[in-house]
């Protein structure tokens, strides 16, 4: 009997202990699940308030100061501070704060006044890579809670050295790829910063980094769409300063005018100004490249041309006159290539002078020829150079004659040997259209061009003008 009772109360002792534990770690599990829920919400209140910053187009460094803030908040920290990492010079440079953020390593004068002292406060200080606690951060990427030992060797000034008792820093990633780091001086609490408070910050490092992804995505689509649009501008602009092919006549003669660039805005340009009723010049130019640089320097060099070269008259005078005023004024990688005619149609001359264009065809007696005069390209040399290569060269155009014009953008383009369309498959390209219109002479030359190519597309400008002589050919 005695033991069946020391059984009974053995039971009753074990059951007692099993319930006791139970309960323990069913309230360790409320706890823990409660801390869960505590860390779930200051993270969802933490990301609302960044979205929301964005959502009203907040800057990078407004979005810096909220996660600043946030981080300070939940980790009830004394004070925080951003130091943005700059790819460029590999430095991590004090960006948002907030509280009074202290020096680190910057010794203070006894006799620095108070002003400058809170200048020095609000700039803050600059890291480089393994520098200090904060440069070892943003190399290994680990977060740190630092104590007094730890602070005793990265706190060089003094007046900060004994102010701070904690320091948690943790770096800001998104995909190895890292924003800054993030710097709390001091918690609020009694008791310090926990191991739960270290990875709460982690957490919230974590957010931010895909935060600052999304922003930096956001910019780049906006600048690009941005530059997508002041281009669409430019193009229009370009357009406008090129004279309108479908809109220009020449006394006598047939003529024709394609002109693409590779991309929205280019470098190829012409230009067609009536000097009277039987003389029209005639120019057509390449800036060296193709994009923004190239069409600024075309939109200059043709308000020149249409200021200046009805005065000068002479082909050779308008290119000795166009070097001189660019020479000297363009980067020096650029240049220009440039080919001046005057078509007089009294006379059935052509005259024309030649600063490094590409050579003209001259297609006469189903004959093309290449008129290769010599010239230098303008804004290379000065005018006691340039002007010795430049001269005029006069030919005649009679009646049937075709004269053409064009840019490198045709003959250099490239087929998948790499090989070059050239010259002469543009002259057999002309030769196959001769007895077309000139109209149908370019449109075609460019479709041979295209298969050349096998229908890629061009890399580069292009421009194709054709004049033909259709004075008194009676017409079919």
């Amino acid at each position: 009997m005695p033991y069946f009772f020391l059984g009974v109360f053995l039971g009753f002792c074990l059951f007692i202990a099993l319930y006791c534990t139970a309960h323990s770690e069913y309230g360790r599990q409320l706890v823990k699940s409660e801390c869960v829920l505590k860390e779930k919400t200051i993270l969802l209140n933490f990301m609302h308030s960044l979205y929301d910053g964005i959502s009203y187009k907040l800057d990078m460094d407004a979005v810096y100061q909220r996660i600043v803030h946030g981080s300070r908040i939940s980790t009830l920290g004394a004070s925080a501070r951003f130091f943005r990492y700059d790819a460029d010079t590999k430095e991590l440079v004090a960006s948002a704060k907030e509280g009074a953020f202290p020096l680190f390593k910057t010794k203070v004068r006894p006799e620095l006044s108070k002003a400058a002292f809170l200048s020095l406060l609000n700039k803050g200080e600059t890291f480089f890579l393994n520098e200090n606690f904060i440069g070892r951060c943003a190399q290994d990427f680990r977060t740190y809670l630092l104590g007094k030992e730890d602070l005793k060797l990265l706190v060089k000034n003094s007046a900060s050295k004994a102010k701070i008792k904690q320091l948690l820093i943790s770096p800001i990633l998104f995909k190895n790829e890292l924003f800054g780091i993030i710097v709390v001086v001091n918690s609020m609490q009694s008791n310090g910063f926990s191991s739960e408070i270290c990875g709460l910050l982690r957490s919230i490092c974590e957010q931010a980094g895909i935060v600052l992804n999304n922003v930096r995505q956001l910019q780049r689509l906006f600048e690009s769409q941005k530059l997508k649009f002041d281009l669409e501008i430019a193009n229009h602009i370009q357009m406008y300063l090129l004279p309108q092919a479908h809109k220009l006549a020449v006394k006598g003669v047939e003529m024709h005018i394609k002109y693409k660039p590779s991309q929205k805005i280019g470098g190829d340009f012409y230009d067609i100004i009536v000097l009277d009723p039987d003389r029209t010049i005639v120019i057509i130019g390449d800036v060296a490249g193709h994009g923004i640089s190239a069409a600024l320097i075309m939109a200059r060099i043709l308000s020149y041309i249409r200021h200046y070269v009805p005065i000068k008259q002479r082909p050779s005078n308008i290119l000795k006159f166009l070097n001189q005023v660019m020479y000297g004024t363009m980067p020096e990688h650029l240049f220009i290539t440039m080919l001046c005619a005057i078509i007089d149609t009294k006379n059935n001359t052509i005259e024309f002078s030649r600063a490094g264009h590409e050579y003209p065809f001259f297609i006469h007696d189903r004959r093309v020829f290449s008129l290769k005069v010599p010239g230098m390209a303008l804004g290379l040399m000065p005018s006691e150079i340039f002007d010795g290569f430049i001269k005029d060269f006069k030919v005649p155009f009679l009646p049937g004659d075709t004269f053409m014009l064009f840019t490198d953008g045709l003959t250099e383009s490239r087929n998948f040997k790499r090989m070059e369309f050239s010259n002469e498959n543009l002259k057999k390209s002309i030769l196959s259209n001769i007895d077309k219109s000139v109209e149908d002479i370019n449109e075609n030359i460019v479709k041979d061009v295209l298969e050349y190519m096998r229908n890629k597309g061009f890399s580069d400008d292009y421009t194709l003008m054709t004049f033909r002589n259709n004075k008194n050919i009676a017409k079919v």
